[in-house]
């Protein structure tokens, strides 16, 4: 139960597990919080809300244009997800960085459920989607709207699905890419 308001989160070039509430969640709970406006950058695991979930749970929350930028594992709530997400979205703003970028999580090996993401998500490398950059795990019931742009691996939903489920979701937004591009 809290909000930031226009937070500014700048670490330094190799920097890892930067988020404008938690850097790293490592087997805890956050529950109904949430970020509006401001921006996080780092290099690695940088997300809105939280930089780096190792076995957390992050369930009804939500980021609000904000913008979040990073090389790896860059996403608009949480850089790099190893717990569970439920029931959270990503409203606005963008996501930028270089490899394994998306508009929700850079990169999944947990659980993402009943989640959505509408910010625009642009990388210059690979792994580059509009909810997920890349997802080794599972994702159910979600969806992502917003403008994709990358170089490879760029998909509308998710960039790279390597050993990963997806079920009962969708995408809307437009797409750019140069190799291996999906909508």
């Amino acid at each position: 139960d809290l909000g930031l308001i226009d937070p500014n989160v700048s670490a330094g070039a190799e920097s890892w597990g930067v988020g404008s509430l938690v850097g790293c969640l490592e087997n805890g709970t956050i529950i109904n919080c949430y970020v509006e406006g401001g921006s996080v950058s780092g290099c690695e695991d940088v997300g809105g809300l939280v930089g780096y979930n190792e076995n957390g749970t992050i369930t009804d929350c939500y980021s609000y244009s904000g913008d979040v930028m990073g090389r790896y594992g860059v996403g608009g709530l949480v850089g790099t997800n190893l717990g569970t997400v439920t029931d959270c979205y990503v409203n606005g703003g963008s996501v930028e960085g270089e490899h394994y970028v998306g508009g929700l999580a850079g990169q999944n090996w947990g659980t993402i459920t009943n989640c959505y993401s509408t910010g625009s998500v642009s990388g210059t490398g690979w792994a580059v989607g509009g909810l997920v950059g890349a997802n080794l795990s599972t994702i159910n019931n979600c969806y992502s709207t917003g403008t994709v742009l990358g170089y490879s691996a760029v998909g509308g939903f998710v960039g790279d699905n390597r050993d990963g489920t997806i079920s009962k979701c969708y995408s809307t937004g437009d797409v750019a890419g140069d190799t291996l591009v999906g909508g």
